[in-house]
């Protein structure tokens, strides 16, 4: 009976029992109507007894008052059990609220047909069903409960679900997409279209003779993850667990306790997620196995042969697709070896051949790790010199492996041959050292040959095991290792020019194509890492003389032994190269400034044969171009030259200037004595390093300071030219006295109160008489307490007072061997404290304008200096 003949009948009977009650009315005669209601009833408990569809009766409360024997069978309970029990206890936890729409619905009043949704059955399994609920009425027409008539819809919801999911798998297929990426999607459409919970895609690996996790899928909701991670990490041998039970027989196998399974690494997380029931299915192309796939429910799920056959066909859809997918990445590895190989042949360096080797195996081998070993250069053993895949483990990198020590890569470097090994663990030929460090699961050690020699070995690692070495991949690595020895031999071969054009041929250092290229890489790091840098341009004095009087090869040979006697006065960083002729030039990246000019005197020194040189320095000024700075430098040792040779020059802006201006003054006698003096104005800062640069920063201060008082132009360059010279003087002062670290007695006082009138005599060799006037009146004072000459404000020189603001200043905040810095606020207020007695007030007032200014020091009331 179908539910159309079900509902008609069901109408009848209860117009029937209307139609009686109506009579038994008119009649006035309780028994007539009693024996006509006794005759409907009958009728409409024979209809719901035997009805196909099931039928449950419930109060307003929506507690089970009634049953028939369909919905018994349907529900799994009798029908005494059934009574008693809300409607809800057969409705999914899930769909609470999907129950209380309905139930709202019938104390409406409303007939609710045709609704599909899901019923449990006693042992939780689900059922599709549809619902037609009426609202049913007492005798006074009254709301008192609900009629639900089941219909169970299950196996046309299942099979509406299997052709969904074959439909969708088709679709996802046929994604072009899909070759590139994991199968995850597939393993989704599977499970939310048939119900379950959990899916993974395992496939066969050949060369290891595992099934391996290629993508897993988990259902929203579900508390899957610890069994996920344990799927993804797992391999399975032949016969182990569901994915290898199904390789051993290319069939479905079917689990109902999933937790239940012996011997099973992921049952208790199994267990803890609830997974009960699984599926194992196979993915074959012809009769060979590619892949599993698994299915885990919540549910117990014994086997179906309905589900079973779409299975089936869906994992013939997948085996057509793996294979596709196979054959284009044996393809893709075939085209990346081909290519990969090309690269190679183009590698033009020795690192960067061997890298390539490394990349290429890589890319073909499906390893996660390559590593290239050669000979030591000691000859002791291999050492790794190239890694492609990850970060080459430090025991690896750094440790020889003696040709006598058991190491896979010395026994193939040794014999010649292929060394393959599925196990390393334990195995006497493998250094459990590097294993540990390299933690592989397999291992390939191959030999690169050339004429017969082995030349290095290419390292190839796998992170799961292999338990053997596909053909097909050993005949691709073999094929790299003879294009690696023919890369290796061409990029020596091109290294060997490469250093032949770039190496002085006398005196093996760079030439000067080697050098622009080493000085034009230095200063691109320098600029990025705000590093210094400095050049020297080096020139034997009076070479030609020595040509001349000795002959050439003596010559050359003093031009060998300079090389080889400098070489071995500079860090690993610097560079020496011949620059031409006598000429030689010196890259000393990060080294500040003082130090720099210690580095070159040392090498000034060390000039062999009783020869001597003269050296011009250049500090880069973290923008100017490769050729400015070597022109620069250049310029320093023409001034060198310029001073009598056997010297060296740090060019600075300021010496430029004065150099040029006394040139435009074409006064020689002036430009080499003022040379002279400034050259031992630098050679005065460098004495100690602990002030170093003092006269350049006091030079500073005082040509901002002459501005600030609008000085002219050209006097305030004057003024700075005296800073720089202010403290020539104390040349003639003993280091004992400058580089005391206590204070000093009377006498030594007396001494450093002298150097004022050393400079002013020093400088009296020169035309320029305003400086050595300022010079010498630097550390007067205006209370007329300062010295050499006891001077009063109105005797002073402006210039002489701003030299002792800005020198005093330069002193308070530097650190000195008897006392800390003054931080800016603290010296400051000292320079408050001391104007008008010590220091010009209008020249302390200029001075804290320009600190202000600058942001050195903060404005407050009461700063005017009166």
């Amino acid at each position: 009976m179908n539910l159309a003949i079900d509902m008609t009948a069901l109408l009848a009977a209860c117009a029937l029992a209307c139609a009686a009650y109506g009579y038994s009315r008119r009649l006035r005669g309780a028994e007539a109507a009693c024996r006509a209601a006794s005759g409907v009833g009958a009728h409409y408990a024979s209809i719901v007894q035997h009805s196909r569809n099931a039928i449950v009766a419930a109060d307003l409360g929506g507690t089970v008052i009634s049953c028939n024997p369909t919905a018994e069978r349907l529900y799994g309970w009798a029908a005494h059990e059934l009574r008693g029990r809300p409607l809800s206890a057969i409705c999914p936890p899930e769909l609470a609220g999907q129950h209380a729409v309905l139930a709202a619905r019938i104390e409406r009043g409303e007939r609710i047909e045709e609704f599909e949704t899901v019923r449990l059955h006693r042992d939780d399994t689900r059922l599709s069903v549809s619902l037609t609920v009426s609202p049913t009425r007492d005798a006074d027409g009254r709301l008192s409960g609900s009629s639900e008539i089941v219909r169970d819809i299950t196996k046309r919801k299942q099979a509406e679900h299997w052709l969904e999911a074959q439909h969708a798998v088709t679709r996802l297929l046929a994604d072009p997409a899909a070759l590139e990426g994991p199968l995850t999607p597939v393993l989704a459409a599977l499970g939310e279209r048939l119900g379950w919970t959990f899916g993974s895609l395992w496939e066969v690996d050949r060369r290891a003779q595992v099934l391996f996790c290629r993508a897993t899928w988990t259902s929203d909701g579900a508390d899957t993850h610890d069994f996920e991670a344990l799927t993804q990490r797992a391999h399975f041998a032949p016969g182990e667990g569901t994915p290898g039970r199904v390789w051993i027989t290319a069939a479905p196998v079917w689990v109902e306790q999933f937790a239940d399974q012996r011997g099973c690494l992921r049952a208790r997380a199994a267990a803890d997620g609830g997974l009960r029931g699984a599926v194992g299915l196979p993915i074959t192309s012809g009769d060979e196995l590619l892949g599993v796939i698994e299915l885990i429910s919540r549910d117990r799920q014994p086997p179906e042969e309905g589900l079973t056959e779409v299975l089936a066909t869906i994992s013939a859809q997948i085996g057509q697709f793996l294979e596709r997918r196979r054959a284009q990445e044996e393809h893709a590895r075939n085209l990346a070896a081909v290519t990969a190989t090309r690269e190679l042949a183009r590698s033009a360096d020795p690192r960067s051949a061997r890298t390539a080797i490394c990349e290429v195996a890589l890319k073909i081998s499906d390893a996660y790790l390559t590593i290239f070993f050669e000979p030591d250069a000691s000859g002791l053993g291999l050492v790794a010199t190239a890694a492609a895949g990850g970060a080459l483990p430090d025991i690896v990198r750094d440790e020889v492996l003696p040709y006598a020590a058991a190491s896979g890569a010395v026994t193939a470097f040794k014999s010649r041959s292929r060394f393959f090994v599925a196990d390393p663990l334990g195995h006497p030929e493998v250094s459990q050292r590097h294993l540990a460090a390299t933690d592989a699961a397999s291992m390939l050690l191959l030999p690169v040959v050339s004429d017969g020699e082995s030349v290095g070995v290419l390292g190839v690692y796998w992170s799961r095991r292999m338990s053997t070495l596909d053909e097909r991949l050993g005949s691709l690595i073999d094929l790299l290792a003879a294009e690696a020895a023919m890369a290796m031999e061409r990029a020596d071969m091109l290294s060997q020019l490469e250093r032949v054009a770039r190496t002085d041929e006398l005196t093996g250092l760079p030439n000067r194509r080697a050098w622009d290229r080493e000085l034009s890489i230095v200063l691109e790091l320098a600029e990025r890492d705000l590093a210094p840098v400095c050049v020297a341009v080096l020139d034997l004095d009076r070479f030609k003389s020595f040509n001349d009087e000795r002959g050439h090869q003596a010559g050359d040979r003093l031009l060998k032994q300079t090389a080889a006697s400098w070489s071995e006065q500079l860090r690993e960083p610097d560079v020496l190269a011949r620059y031409g002729g006598e000429e030689f030039t010196v890259l000393l990246p990060a080294i500040p400034a003082e130090d720099a000019a210690a580095a070159i005197e040392r090498l000034r020194t060390a000039t062999p044969g009783g020869q001597t040189c003269s050296a011009g320095i250049a500090i880069w000024d973290g923008s100017e171009t490769a050729d400015t700075l070597v022109g620069r430098a250049d310029a320093a040792l023409y001034a060198a030259k310029e001073l009598g040779r056997d010297r060296h020059v740090v060019h600075t802006p300021e010496i430029a200037e004065l150099l040029a201006d006394a040139a435009s003054r074409r006064d020689s006698e002036s430009v080499a004595a003022l040379a002279t003096v400034l050259a031992l104005a630098e050679a005065l800062d460098l004495r100690d390093s602990r002030t170093a640069r003092h006269s350049q920063t006091v030079a500073g201060y005082a040509h901002e300071m002459a501005r600030e008082l609008e000085l002219d132009p050209e006097r305030a360059e004057r003024v700075r030219i005296a800073a720089l010279l202010h403290d020539v003087g104390k040349i003639g002062v003993a280091d004992s006295i400058l580089r005391k670290e206590g204070p000093l007695i009377d006498e030594e006082w007396a001494e450093m109160r002298r150097h004022p009138e050393i400079g002013a005599r020093i400088l009296a060799t020169t035309s320029f008489d305003d400086i050595r006037t300022w010079v010498l009146a630097h550390h007067e004072r205006p209370d007329g307490r300062g010295y050499p000459r006891a001077l009063t404000s109105e005797e002073i020189p402006l210039e002489a007072k701003i030299l002792a603001v800005a020198d005093s200043y330069e002193a308070m905040t530097s650190d000195r061997v008897y006392r800390d810095a003054l931080d800016d606020e603290r010296a400051c207020a000292e320079l408050r404290r001391c104007a008008g007695g010590q220091f010009d007030e209008r020249v302390v007032a200029a001075f804290l304008a320009v600190l202000e200014r600058k942001g050195s020091v903060a404005t407050r009331a009461g700063d005017q200096v009166s």
